[in-house]
Parts: C-alpha cells; structure tokens; sequence
C-alpha cells in the first residue's frame, strides 16, 4: 500500500489463505495479480501452501517475501532448484536439510546474545535495527538508492547460510550482509531470484497473517 502511494498507483488487495494451496493449484488464483506477497508468519500451518505459491510467483513474478515468506521462498527454490528435495525450516520439526534453522548467537551492541534449540524461545527474537551492507548492483541496492542501510528486525530463525553456495549456483542472490557489530552468525537476511526479492527484515504491518497471502492488482491513479 505504501509503495502504491509512493508511485500514485491505487493497489487492489486480494488475501488469500495459502492453506488453499495445499489442495489446489495455485494457477487460477494467481495467474491474475500483477505480484504476490507472502508475509511474516509463525507455525507450520499454511507453510507448504505458501512454497507451493512461491513456486507459481517464481514463474510469473513479482514476487516479495517478508521474513517467514523469505524463508519459504528460499525453502521452495532449495527443493526445486538446487535439488535439496528434504528441504526445510527447523520451526517446524528436525528435518534432515536445515534451510532455515533458529539462530543461535549474534551480536546485539557490544553483548553477545545467546539461544538454545532446547530452550524457552519466550522473548528469544532478535529485535531492533541493524546495520547492513547490501551488494552492490543488486535489485536490492538499486531500490534503497545505497549500500548501506539499517532495518529492523523480529525474528528467531534464519536462512543456514551452509546452503549458500549450492542456492548461489542455482541462481539465489544473497543480497544482504550483517556488518560485524550487529551480526547473526548464520544468518542471510535477504536472497532474491530474478524478478522477485525477499527480506527478513519485518514491517509491523505482517504480524498475524500466519497463513496468508497477500496478492496485489495496481491500477493508475496518474492525472
């Protein structure tokens, strides 16, 4: 809504539960929408639904994931692009391919903070802004106008960055790096693949859309 208003353009909103996707073919549902967001989120429920929309929007494009939608998105092009078919997110079990795994130590300040996979995850989320250095000549740095930016953050699982080069190869951008004073120490916080981006950076705006997805349809709104 707020890139909408930015560019004075009307965006038409049409949320979708990603659950549907679990049943069906995303197709019909998408085919129509101009881009696709799939936001933050928590739990597993709606998961497979939202990769399976990733899939789609891989296709067809635009294409912006925010922090758990990131995830996914990463998730879906481990599985079909890289061929890491067990691909997956810790949160949601043990899994034998850890793409997404809980952040265990980065560096907040001059402290380093510390969590346990076996621990209470009660007020464990990384939160605040970091500082980051974005590569330049990436889509990312060519939207924020600079290499150096700052983003907030809230979140407790990140891309395992062990699977950094086999996603590299495939064609996953890993567009972000922590700077050493406020950095996850297995973390990549945002990847893109043509035509789409993602972040785990989280805007407020996504918190309890655990199992949606939100596509937009822009008309002009020029004079």
């Amino acid at each position: 809504m707020h890139g909408g208003v930015a560019n004075t353009v009307k965006v038409n909103v049409d949320w979708i539960e990603s659950e549907i996707f679990e049943r069906e073919d995303p197709t019909p549902f998408l085919e129509h929408v101009h881009g696709i967001l799939v936001p933050g989120g928590f739990g597993q429920r709606g998961a497979e639904g939202k990769i399976k929309a990733d899939l789609r929007a891989r296709a067809q494009g635009p294409y912006f994931g925010i922090c758990f939608g990131m995830q996914m998105a990463v998730i879906e092009a481990a599985r079909n692009l890289a061929g890491v078919t067990e691909a997956n997110s810790t949160e949601f079990g043990p899994t034998p391919e850890p793409i997404v795994g809980l952040m265990t130590e980065w560096v907040k300040g001059n402290e380093l903070e510390k969590r346990f996979a076996a621990g209470d995850l009660g007020g464990t989320m990384r939160l605040g802004a970091y500082d980051a250095t974005l590569k330049l000549g990436s889509k990312a740095a060519e939207i924020y106008g600079a290499t150096d930016i700052s983003e907030r953050h809230r979140h407790r699982y990140e891309v395992n960055t062990a699977y950094r080069d086999r996603l590299e190869q495939r064609g996953l951008i890993f567009s972000l790096a922590c700077r050493p004073t406020g950095c996850c120490r297995r973390s990549s916080s945002m990847s893109t693949i043509p035509g789409s981006s993602a972040s785990s950076s989280t805007p407020s705006s996504s918190r309890g859309r655990s199992s949606r997805i939100r596509c937009s349809r822009a008309s002009s709104a020029r004079r």
